[in-house]
């Protein structure tokens, strides 16, 4: 890695750089990987079947409140290694709201009930995002999140709600000043483990 900063930025760098291309899957720069190559991915070990609520593909499900923007998208976790993700941006005043209300089934022998995501600022904020959830208005997570290198990973027992209809929010709300507040929640997922 030190030579590719090294050569980065300079008349060399092609050369330096050559060996990154087969790793991501392209033959020149400028080209794309093939989507048969991008591999979509959780950073968790979770069989599909131990798979109770995916909330980026039920994000048709949710109601968002005075959120700047949020969306589903794909981020770049990994060389040709994506994830799926929620992007939500806080508002200048407030707080932004994703709510999921679903239910949760009842406990499998031997297993827990977990909610697992990674959380991840694509750019460089001036300030972090506050970023909390809150299940029924009890909140079960909170950070202020600056700017990390990596997504950070989180695992949740929600074994007590087992077998309730909850309501599940996703919050963001600025630590300051807006400006680049580009929330992330990798790959949300509720699962038996």
């Amino acid at each position: 890695i030190w030579e590719v900063f090294k050569y980065a930025g300079t008349p060399d760098w092609e050369k330096h750089f050559e060996f990154a291309k087969p790793i991501i899957g392209i033959k020149n720069w400028g080209d794309r990987p093939a989507e048969q190559d991008i591999v979509l991915k959780s950073a968790f070990n979770v069989a599909e079947e131990d798979v109770i609520y995916n909330f980026v593909e039920k994000f048709y499900e949710a109601k968002q409140s005075n959120n700047l923007d949020c969306k589903t998208h794909d981020i770049l976790r990994a060389a040709g290694w994506m994830a799926p993700a929620i992007y939500q941006h806080p508002p200048a005043d407030g707080l932004g709201e994703l709510i999921y209300t679903l239910n949760v089934p009842t406990a499998k022998e031997g297993k827990r009930i977990k909610l697992v995501f990674e959380t991840y600022l694509t750019a460089k904020s001036e300030d972090g995002v506050k970023a909390s959830i809150t299940v029924n208005g009890d909140e079960i997570f909170s950070i202020v999140q600056m700017t990390a290198p990596m997504p950070r990973a989180y695992n949740l027992d929600l074994t007590k709600y087992a077998g309730q209809t909850i309501t599940l929010n996703f919050i963001v709300e600025d630590n300051g000043y807006i400006k680049n507040d580009w929330y992330n929640w990798v790959n949300p997922l509720l699962i038996y483990e």
